[in-house]
């Protein structure tokens, strides 16, 4: 997500998890438009989805979305 846009620099500040390895801020110049996996061109870049994670007798929830992180 784009924070904020910085036209006198070409730069965005993004949304960026807070570790010392990353910067938040990019030039118009590294950064690429998204375009999602077509996995009838690309079969094998097709991430397969995780089995279930059974916990014995722990009552379990399933994940709809997340909202928020760290």
């Amino acid at each position: 997500m784009i924070l904020q846009a910085h036209p006198e620099t070409n730069a965005y500040t993004l949304d960026m998890p807070a570790t010392a390895n990353l910067q938040p801020s990019y030039n118009v110049e590294d950064l690429m438009m998204y375009v999602p996996n077509d996995d009838t061109l690309f079969p094998s870049r097709k991430l397969a989805c995780p089995g279930p994670v059974t916990s014995g007798d722990i009552e379990e929830y399933e994940l709809d979305r997340v909202v928020d992180a760290r």
